[in-house]
């Protein structure tokens, strides 16, 4: 097991920065800024959910201006390590950034649990069921599919991502989007709407993923939590790196209930 947080932090703000530049970078207008310990994956589009930056503990003090000019008048979502909450919090504030009200943590596994038995049918998703795939992802998020065929839909057609699912006869009962690179794997967009959760089929999905891509050098795998998540990450072996603020712009409220978080307008002051 790695047990420098801290550092460990970093260098999954590094890989996700990396790694998931597939999904949300590459269509026109889109751009990808990154530094150690920071990144802005600039997707272009309106929805904050594909606009997607992070902070970690080791970043330099004006990581968030320099984000914040990144992304311009666009909306989106920053997750800010504790250590860099003073730093970023009143350049954020000032860009019209509001502070959610639930911590998301940035997660970490370092190995796969037991496999365990299921219904599900379990597979990646072929070229013509991306379609499918960005359908469910949209119905669990509340984001327009346009915007997400748009973004993650290329990553995956172009091949720059993989997308697994669990089946329930035709329908998808949930998907997980994953990016392997040298050291860990990037857990991305695992999605279960509404009508299929706790049943299973997440878990299930994301065991399948791991294990195809889990390789000898594997350090681990890593993800951005949402709040409503987290229980099935921790189920998993996942563990808190670190409870990263989240910094939200222009992001739909129903989008923000469906991942178990809500804005708190008047909350900067409580970390600044």
């Amino acid at each position: 097991m790695i047990d420098d947080r801290e550092s460990l932090y970093d260098d999954v703000i590094d890989a996700y920065g990396a790694y998931s530049s597939s999904l949300y970078v590459g269509a026109p207008g889109s751009l990808r800024h990154a530094g150690r310990a920071w990144f802005a994956l600039v997707s272009g589009t309106s929805s904050g959910e594909l606009n997607v930056c992070a902070i970690g503990p080791g970043a330099a003090a004006d990581a968030a201006a320099t984000i914040v000019a990144a992304l311009g008048e666009l909306p989106a979502i920053v997750s800010v390590a504790p250590a860099a909450a003073r730093a970023a919090g009143s350049t954020l504030a000032a860009a019209g950034f509001a502070l959610a009200n639930a911590a998301e943590p940035v997660m970490f596994c370092d190995d796969l649990p037991v496999q365990v038995a299921t219904a599900f049918r379990l597979r990646v998703a072929a070229r013509d069921e991306i379609a499918l795939v960005t359908a469910a992802i949209s119905d669990s998020h509340g984001v327009a599919q346009g915007l997400v065929d748009a973004t993650v839909g290329r990553g995956l057609r172009a091949g720059e991502a993989i997308a697994w699912v669990a089946w329930d006869g035709n329908e998808i009962a949930s998907t997980v989007t994953v990016t392997p690179g040298d050291r860990f794997i990037g857990v991305n967009e695992m999605m279960t709407p509404p009508r299929h959760r706790r049943r299973g089929a997440g878990r299930a999905v994301l065991q399948a993923a791991l294990t195809a891509a889990w390789e000898p050098a594997t350090e681990g795998a890593y993800l951005l939590s949402s709040p409503a998540g987290r229980p099935l990450y921790e189920a998993f072996g996942f563990r808190a790196l670190g409870e990263s603020m989240t910094w939200v712009r222009g992001a739909d409220d129903a989008t923000l209930a469906a991942i178990g978080n809500a804005i708190s307008y008047n909350s900067s002051e409580s970390i600044i």
